[in-house]
C-alpha cells in the first residue's frame, strides 16, 4: 500500500532541494541611470540654491562637480547665473573649476553678470556683486575674455544692452549697473577693450545720455564706430556727446 506525503511536507523538500519557485532578487540600478539622478539633483540643488544638499551630493560623488548640463553648464556656472550666492560660495569650496566655460565659452563670472537683467530679484545687483567678490577671491580676473560677450566689463555692456532693450530706451537704468561697473574698475578690470568701449558702445546704441557721461567719466574711449552708431540709431545729442569727446 503506497504512502503519500502530506502537501506541506512534499513543499518542504521541494524548497530544501532547490526544486521550489524563489523569486528573484531585484536587480541593483545601473551606474548610469544613479548617476544621471545624481546629476539631476545636483543641478537641481545648484538651481534652488541649496548649498547643503550640493555639499552632501559632492562629498558623496566628487565627480558631480565636472558634471555638464544643457548648454555646457557647470554646477558652480548655474549657481552663478541664477544668482544663488550661498550655493556659489560652497561650489568654490568643494573645488568647483572656476576656468570651466559654457557652449559659448563663458565663465561663471560672464554669466553672473550677465543674467543681472534678467533675473526677477530686488536684490539682484546685490547678489551680483557678492557673486562677483566670491570668484575673484577664488582666483578669477575680470581680464578672462570669452568670445561672446568679451570680459567682464562687455558681459556687463551686454546686461546693460539686454536692460535698456526691454525699457525701449526710455526708462531709467537702475543704479545697479554703475555700482557693478565701479566695482568691476576697482577690481581691475578695463574700461575699454581693443580700442574701445563696450559699456560707452551700449548706452550709444540706446541713446541713454545719463550712462554715456558715467562711461565717459571713467575714462571710455570715444572711437568713430560707437558714434556712428549713434547717429544710425537716431540719437543725435548722443552723437554730438560723443563727437565733443573724440580725441
Amino acid at each position: 500500500m503506497r504512502r503519500y506525503l502530506p502537501a506541506l511536507a512534499l513543499a518542504a523538500l521541494f524548497a530544501i532541494s532547490g526544486c521550489a519557485r524563489q523569486e528573484k532578487p531585484a536587480p541593483p540600478p545601473s551606474v548610469g541611470k544613479m548617476m544621471k539622478q545624481q546629476s539631476a539633483e545636483f543641478f537641481a540643488a545648484a538651481d534652488s540654491g541649496d548649498a547643503r544638499k550640493l555639499r552632501g551630493l559632492a562629498k558623496a560623488n566628487p565627480s558631480l562637480l565636472e558634471m555638464r548640463s544643457t548648454g555646457g553648464d557647470s554646477a558652480l556656472i548655474r549657481a552663478a547665473d541664477g544668482g544663488r550666492v550661498e550655493a556659489v560660495q560652497e561650489l568654490l569650496k568643494l573645488g568647483s573649476d572656476t576656468d570651466a566655460r559654457d557652449d559659448r565659452g563663458n565663465t561663471a563670472l560672464h554669466r553672473a553678470l550677465l543674467g543681472v537683467s534678467t533675473r526677477d530679484d530686488p536684490k539682484r545687483f546685490e547678489t551680483a556683486k557678492a557673486i562677483v567678490r566670491a570668484l575673484l577671491n577664488a582666483g578669477m580676473t575680470p581680464h578672462q575674455r570669452s568670445p561672446h560677450c568679451g570680459t567682464a566689463m562687455g558681459a556687463l555692456a551686454s546686461a546693460v544692452n539686454l536692460e535698456l532693450h526691454g525699457a525701449g530706451g526710455q526708462a531709467e537704468l537702475p543704479a545697479g549697473y554703475y555700482d557693478l561697473a565701479d566695482y568691476l574698475l576697482s577690481a581691475g578690470a578695463k574700461m575699454n577693450e581693443d580700442g574701445e568701449s563696450p559699456l560707452l558702445h551700449a548706452f550709444a546704441d540706446w541713446g541713454y545720455m545719463p550712462g554715456l557721461k558715467f562711461a565717459l567719466s571713467k575714462g571710455a574711449v570715444v572711437d568713430a564706430k560707437t558714434i556712428a552708431l549713434a547717429r544710425q540709431m537716431g540719437h543725435p545729442e548722443a552723437a554730438a556727446l560723443l563727437e565733443k569727446n573724440l580725441r
